[in-house]
């Protein structure tokens, strides 16, 4: 059996490319009510996953109605102390309290939250800068560390405005989660966290 359990909010992460190279783990992809059609591509990719990979369709509504279930199979599996590590796929930082208290609770740090389901594998992380990754990065570098943007909507927006008229919305959001994926930036109760500041961009 695996040793790590992987939570993905598919609801607030629809971009799980490459889920099918992790290895040692094993998947919930927990959907919301409204959510009813899945990309084609992705239900290929996610079956060589066999039975190690279920899709979890939330019953219930409600803006927070998918967290709960999130919470619900975490709390489940750590008390039957069924896999050694736990991983939610989410943005949502309100998953933050109940990770830092099962953390705490078990005297070890057996769950974290990550961004983007590249960082959910151990393998070495891909530390490659594209260009809209320089040009950013460069923009930000200008910026005192404690001015630049400290939630991931106002990065997006400082973004938007260094990519104004040559990028959409979503491929400035793809940049942003570059910089998370290769762990150039990270969040922390929320709040981001930089490691720029020694990155030669010559």
């Amino acid at each position: 059996m695996a040793n790590k359990l992987v939570l993905v909010d598919y609801e607030n992460i629809q971009n799980i490319e490459g889920i099918d190279t992790i290895q040692d783990a094993e998947f919930r992809v927990l959907v919301g009510k409204n959510q009813t059609k899945i990309p084609i591509d992705l239900v290929l990719q996610t079956q060589q996953l066999g039975k190690s990979l279920e899709w979890l369709k939330v019953s219930g509504q409600g803006k927070n109605a998918l967290d709960f279930h999130i919470a619900f199979y975490l709390g489940k599996y750590v008390e039957a102390n069924k896999y050694g590590h736990y991983v939610i796929v989410s943005k949502d930082t309100g998953y933050d309290a109940l990770i830092e208290h099962i953390n705490e609770s078990k005297g070890s740090k057996i769950v974290k939250r990550v961004t983007n389901i590249t960082q959910v594998s151990n393998k070495q992380v891909d530390k490659t800068i594209t260009p809209e990754m320089r040009k950013l990065i460069e923009q930000l570098k200008k910026i005192q560390g404690n001015k630049r943007p400290k939630k991931r909507s106002t990065l997006i927006g400082f973004a938007t405005s260094v990519f104004v008229n040559q990028k959409s919305k979503e491929e400035v959001s793809l940049i942003v989660e570059d910089l998370y994926s290769r762990k150039y930036i990270s969040e922390a109760n929320g709040i981001i966290k930089y490691e720029i500041d020694n990155i030669s961009l010559k």
